[in-house]
């Protein structure tokens, strides 16, 4: 598979997640939704893994560790922007 082609596949599965998997499912922060947007997901999980990088789902990423499926990471990011938001802290802008 040429890598524009692959790239192209990448893309629209980026899209599909932040469609579908996040905003569909609530997550409505442009902060949030734009981190998760420009992340490349596919570079933290193996070449065996890439085209599921942004599939609903955890993925192995070696040592017996996953990363997180996009919907939690997504999460756990909106709460700690809350978090920052409320406490008036700088240190971890989106």
């Amino acid at each position: 598979m040429s890598n524009n082609t692959q790239e192209n596949r990448l893309a629209m599965a980026k899209q599909q997640m932040l469609d579908r998997d996040l905003k569909r499912r609530g997550i409505s922060d442009e902060r949030v939704l734009q981190a998760l947007a420009v992340v490349p997901r596919e570079r933290f999980v193996s070449a065996h893994y890439r085209s599921e990088a942004y599939a609903d789902r955890p993925l192995p990423i070696g040592l017996d560790q996953t990363i997180s499926q996009p919907y939690i990471v997504a999460l756990m990011t909106y709460y700690q922007t809350i978090w920052l938001d409320y406490d008036n802290v700088t240190a971890f802008p989106i």
